[in-house]
């Protein structure tokens, strides 16, 4: 059995707002934004972001995890900071996305002028059928 009882857990919820407002700084957003692209409510994220909310709703800070690639285990301390694959900014998400984005097109490109040497193998062979 693991110490991951609620007296080591409730200290870290309480100034879990503090992650997610080094976070924005990093990501550049406004809090007008985050709510636009994360669909978080704009009034909850500026209380939320300068400590009011208490006790947040799951649900809105799990978005903001997905939306700021955070892991819900390293913001509430069950594992260390670095234990899991570096998340990095926002940006440098992105970033990720489309290099990976690049290289599946890339991919599938190659893919696909092999398929059309293939077509015209084919219908060369059709056509000399006919012949």
């Amino acid at each position: 059995m693991n110490d991951m009882t609620i007296q080591y857990i409730s200290p870290r919820i309480g100034d879990i707002y503090k992650t997610f407002v080094d976070e924005k700084r990093k990501s550049g957003f406004s809090t007008e934004k985050i709510s636009e692209l994360s669909g978080v409510p704009y009034n909850f994220l500026t209380r939320f972001l300068v400590g009011q909310v208490v006790n947040p709703s799951f649900e809105y800070v799990a978005t903001l995890c997905a939306f700021f690639s955070l892991s819900l285990d390293t913001l509430a301390g069950l594992v260390q900071d670095g234990a899991e694959a570096a998340t990095g900014s926002l940006e440098n998400v992105l970033e990720s996305k489309i290099h990976a984005l690049e290289l599946d097109n890339a991919k599938l490109a190659g893919e696909n002028a092999r398929l059309e040497s293939f077509n015209q193998q084919l219908l060369q062979i059709v056509g000399g059928a006919r012949a």
